[in-house]
């Protein structure tokens, strides 16, 4: 997608002169699968647009957003699922969890995000998240993502959490539960996850439905102070890292009380996570 010295790489660097080769080594080593005539893997990720795209998530961790980490110690090894609370109204929380993962992480650990089936519909949206690891938020795909020992990102409020009003700032929304039955199919741990400071990005005041039915997405928001650019205001992200839930040895087939109680453990160790995190935040910015 993006090869050679392109516009898009020369501005990528001018942006981040600092991050070229601590990038290049990251992408190396842990983006080694073999790729098709069309330089991408079985997942369609792309390593060198990946690379491209990193160049700006650094930037905006490090300097824009100013991500700080709480604890990295609780990262485990090999393929997990890292669960966390969707916010914000424009999808940065993903970016900066995956970009932290990466490339901030002492373990680092290439994130593939599960997005929703409406951004496929999204002309050249799609094309770029899917070059970047963004995974439609397909179980079978999630599964065999795992079962390669790879990572995988989800939302479990989906896009309920993305999009509810700044009145229910931080309080999570109904939890779908296909992750739990994948996390215990395949035995891998979930790694909860609490991102604070996304829900006071973009303030929503308005739905402009006529936009949200032209690009098939359930709202567009209409937020304050941008109004109709959409640039998150720089606020402080912090995440919270939650201790590895685990489930035992795999179960293909198990009851719905069983993963009804699990997704319960997961939600309410991600509620644990924000609170605490609400109560240690000093200042928006």
């Amino acid at each position: 997608m993006f090869t050679g010295n392109t516009i898009w790489q020369r501005l990528y660097r001018l942006l981040a002169p600092h991050a070229n080769q601590e990038i290049k080594q990251k992408i190396d080593q842990y983006c080694m699968t073999p790729v098709n005539c069309l330089g991408t893997d079985a997942f369609d990720l792309d390593p060198q647009a990946l690379e491209v795209c990193l160049h700006v998530a650094w930037w905006l961790y490090r300097n824009y957003f100013r991500v700080q980490v709480h604890g990295w110690q609780h990262v485990p090894q090999g393929p997990m699922i890292v669960a966390g609370n969707h916010s914000g109204h424009l999808p940065f929380d993903g970016m900066m969890i995956g970009t932290g993962f990466l490339l901030d992480s002492p373990q680092p650990v290439l994130l593939h995000s599960m997005v929703d089936r409406r951004v496929s519909r999204i002309p050249f949206v799609s094309t770029l998240f899917a070059r970047v690891g963004q995974i439609t938020g397909s179980r079978q795909v999630c599964q065999q993502l795992l079962q390669a020992g790879k990572s995988v990102l989800v939302f479990p409020e989906g896009m309920a959490g993305i999009c509810k009003p700044f009145s229910q700032r931080y309080q999570l929304q109904r939890f779908g539960h296909g992750f739990v039955k994948i996390a215990m199919h395949t035995g891998c741990p979930i790694v909860p996850l609490a991102l604070i400071g996304a829900e006071e990005q973009a303030i929503a005041v308005a739905d402009i439905k006529p936009l949200a039915k032209l690009f098939h997405l359930p709202h567009w928001p209409l937020i304050l102070p941008q109004l109709f650019v959409p640039i998150p205001l720089p606020v402080r992200y912090t995440l919270h890292i939650g201790k590895p839930i685990r489930f035992g040895r795999k179960q293909a087939a198990p009851s719905d009380k069983t993963v009804t109680h699990a997704l319960q453990r997961v939600k309410q160790s991600i509620r644990t996570l924000i609170a605490d995190g609400l109560h240690k935040r000093q200042t928006i910015f």
